[in-house]
């Protein structure tokens, strides 16, 4: 079965990006979402929307992801603690597209962060380093609504973040990135979305029933660790924001 995969094109900017989890500067108005991110490995058509805009400029690379939600709610706040057990996006990183020495962050609707590094994938034996900390990371989150509120109904959250190709270059030289003439990272996004209840007037996860995994790129599994799936993000000197679909090959399967 061939893999159709997912591109993006991000646009170079001139313009200062303020990390504060609203997207406001007009370069980001200028250019394209992603598609909707889809279930990461069914047919079935998430309920809620979710979709992540990216720029970069010689510093860092900056994503802007717009998750639709009617409930926003998030108890954790410990750095580094187990944040897929509750709702939270996860971002995939392999900055030389050779499936290894490759991040995951998360960040989850209270802004708390998780951030590691992947030897290699764990079906290869990989282990997690939790202690890794992505220097100067930035981050904020937004909520269109409220969180921790049952009595009324939001629209959305939005995360906003840099990541600095220094720390980047920190875990994996970036041949990909380097002087390449046409630069770019494998590349993954994941929405973890769990069914809640509401008891004594908090929410709580309904541990009865499973997550969805809503992705930007399809897998065969349900697995974000298999970096050879992901898609490919694209660094343009063009101030335009697309998403192409050039798949590897023909078969769109």
């Amino acid at each position: 079965e061939m893999t159709a995969y997912k591109n993006y094109v991000a646009p170079f900017t001139k313009q200062d990006i303020v990390i504060d989890g609203k997207a406001h500067e007009a370069i980001w108005d200028s250019i394209s979402f992603t598609s909707n991110f889809v279930d990461i490995k069914s047919i079935e058509i998430p309920s809620l929307e979710t979709k992540t805009k990216i720029l970069w400029d010689h510093k860092n690379i900056y994503f802007y992801i717009e998750m639709e939600d009617d409930h926003i709610w998030s108890n954790m706040t410990e750095k580094d603690g187990p944040l897929h057990n509750e709702n939270t996006v996860e971002i995939f990183i392999d900055p030389n597209d050779d499936g290894e020495n490759y991040i995951e962050i998360q960040i989850n609707p209270n802004n708390t962060l998780l951030d590691l590094k992947m030897d290699k994938p764990y079906r290869k034996g990989g282990e997690a380093d939790i202690n890794f900390d992505l220097r100067n990371i930035r981050h904020a989150v937004c909520h269109k609504g409220s969180i921790n509120n049952n009595l009324d109904e939001d629209s959305f959250w939005s995360i906003e973040l840099s990541v600095p190709f220094a720390a980047l270059k920190s875990i994996n030289t970036l041949s990909k990135i380097g002087n390449s003439s046409s630069p770019y990272l494998r590349m993954n996004l994941c929405r973890v979305h769990w069914p809640f209840i509401i008891e004594d007037g908090k929410y709580k996860k309904d541990v009865s029933k499973k997550p969805k995994f809503w992705v930007w790129q399809k897998q065969k599994k349900i697995d974000n660790h298999i970096p050879e799936d992901w898609g490919y993000l694209h660094f343009s000197k063009a101030l335009l924001g697309i998403e192409l679909d050039l798949s590897k090959n023909e078969d769109q399967n």
